[in-house]
């Protein structure tokens, strides 16, 4: 099995790189239906719809007003998640999502980070990028 370092992650809001990118997590989950009724034993899972979500951590960037600047709390916005970089053949996680949360962490001797949370809105299609 390959492994891949994450230092050739990307992150894009409709066509924008996000800058400072440190981190980016998704998650898919469909909705779990149980049959299971008094006196039965076991359960009988069956699994529903899908959802996904996730969330982008950034070292914080006032100049970047069309990547971090552009998500803002409610708003929807495309999201293009690429875990090996934008090449030809990598894989690539894209759908529309609602931002959920923009927090800003300032710590004494550190960084200013940002992070921001997203639900999915719709399908999340995941591909080998196109040619």
């Amino acid at each position: 099995m390959a492994k891949v370092l994450g230092n050739s992650g990307i992150v894009k809001s409709d066509t924008v790189t996000v800058a400072e990118v440190t981190k980016f997590d998704i998650t898919i989950n469909p909705v779990i239906m149980t049959d299971a009724a008094i006196g039965d034993t076991w359960g009988v899972s069956t699994a529903g719809s899908k959802s996904w979500s996730g969330s982008l951590e950034c070292f914080y960037d006032s100049t970047d007003t069309t990547g971090q600047g552009a998500m803002d709390t409610g708003d929807t916005v495309a999201l293009l998640l690429y875990p090996e970089g934008a090449t030809v053949g990598n894989q690539e996680f894209v759908g529309n999502a609602v931002i959920n949360s923009v927090a800003v962490s300032n710590a004494k001797d550190a960084y200013i980070t940002t992070t921001i949370t997203f639900t999915g809105d719709g399908a999340l299609t995941y591909v080998a990028m196109p040619a």
